[in-house]
């Protein structure tokens, strides 16, 4: 399932010295398009073509405890439809707060909430909130990983992860969101 194994974190949390320990998914999603805040197009990609985009998934409670104030103010804006990018990647797409960016087969929408130092992102391009949603998505992708490779994926191959999703009662306690998700198969 990926390195490091889910739950670790929380065994770490638990060892003398540690001060705190949170779970960070990493993953590539395809970037088709960008507006700034008027919905304006600044970037948009030819049919067949993505962007690679880096971007982490954290769960904000977990991860505040690791930024600086200002990128605790950054986090705090944060919601299921929103995106945090660093600041590497707003200066080099020309997009900030009010933007959106566009990803997916599905060219899903998310608006930018806030700017994150690069540090506070990890060097990733974009932050997301794991959310019940998102955590589909994360996992749609893993299991289309499983089978095609841990790569960029075509949105035919997201679409096979979307239609194998097996979340199981216990995959779900194991990922932390036991009330939230019910089994999907």
């Amino acid at each position: 399932d990926g390195y490091p194994p889910i739950g670790l974190a929380a065994e770490l949390a638990g060892l003398d010295g540690v001060v705190g320990a949170t779970a960070v998914r990493r993953g590539i999603v395809d970037l088709v398009a960008t507006r700034d805040s008027m919905g304006t197009a600044v970037t948009s990609t030819e049919p067949g073509f993505t962007i690679p985009l880096e971007v982490i998934a954290v769960d904000p409670a977990g991860y505040r405890p690791f930024l600086d104030a200002s990128d605790v103010a950054q986090l705090d804006r944060l919601d299921d439809d929103g995106v945090l990018l660093g600041e590497t990647s707003a200066r080099l797409r020309g997009i900030g707060v009010g933007a959106s960016i566009v990803v997916g087969p599905d060219r899903r929408e998310l608006t930018v909430r806030g700017v994150l130092s690069d540090a506070g992102i990890g060097g990733a391009e974009a932050l997301v909130a794991v959310s019940g949603g998102a955590l589909l998505g994360v996992e749609s992708i893993r299991t289309a990983q499983k089978k095609f490779g841990n790569k960029p994926l075509t949105g035919e191959q997201v679409r096979w992860g979307i239609e194998n999703l097996n979340l199981t009662e216990a995959r779900i306690k194991e990922l932390g969101f036991e009330g939230v998700l019910k089994p999907i198969k």
